[in-house]
């Protein structure tokens, strides 16, 4: 996890490319990426077609578009603060990995999917995951070389087990959030269980102050 240097990086735009990239979102999540088309994104948008393609040159432009956002989504969540403790570092992210998950739930299953058929979403998803896991890798590894943590398996097998129960989880939490309280402190326990750690406010900080 990254620690934070000022407001988050995260940006979101208020024009009409930022207007249709949501429409298309709805759209996507809705009937898949086959079914979709530019003129369903157009009316989702109140837009015309015309106008769509003026900001996008075709219906994997616009997806690719998402895609990223999604992707920059997940790499800005794993921004942190720098007064936490290390347990609270790990907390704050599985929630906030979590939440996007499930808030993202529709678009990431069909970048997985795409990826199975294109060299450009498979690049994509691969990447994406490549950078949550270095991520979080090398915030582990700094735990192990203060003696703050005792990981019971290999940093990159905790990173991928990590990831797995997220998917699950947001696969459960997909038809009603009810659960997501729970689900969440779960997936805390059973990360600071693998790391060897105990949840305590007085562990020490990790990243020195700037």
């Amino acid at each position: 996890m990254r620690h934070e240097r000022g407001k988050s990086p995260a940006a979101s735009g208020t024009g009409t490319d930022e207007t249709i990239l949501a429409a298309a979102a709805r759209v996507f999540t809705r009937l898949g990426y086959t079914r979709t088309t530019i003129a369903d994104i157009a009316a989702e948008a109140g837009s015309t077609r015309p106008t769509v393609y003026s900001y996008f040159s075709s219906k994997e432009d616009i997806f690719r578009h998402l895609a990223e956002q999604v992707s920059e989504t997940f790499s800005s969540g794993q921004v942190m603060p720098t007064e936490l403790a290390p347990d609270q570092i790990i907390r704050t992210a599985d929630t906030r990995y979590l939440r996007n998950y499930v808030d993202n739930i529709g678009l990431l299953t069909i970048i997985q999917h795409q990826s199975l058929a294109e060299s450009t979403m498979s690049s994509l998803w691969e990447d994406m995951h490549s950078r949550i896991n270095g991520a979080h890798i090398r915030f582990m590894e700094r735990l192990r070389q203060r003696g703050v943590a005792k990981p019971v398996a290999p940093l990159n097998s905790i990173a991928n087990a990590v990831n797995g129960i997220v998917m699950r989880y947001a696969q459960l939490l997909s038809d009603s959030e009810s659960d997501f309280e729970q689900l969440a402190d779960d997936l805390v326990q059973i990360h600071l269980s693998l790391l060897g750690m105990n949840e305590s406010c007085d562990q020490p900080r990790i990243w020195p102050r700037h």
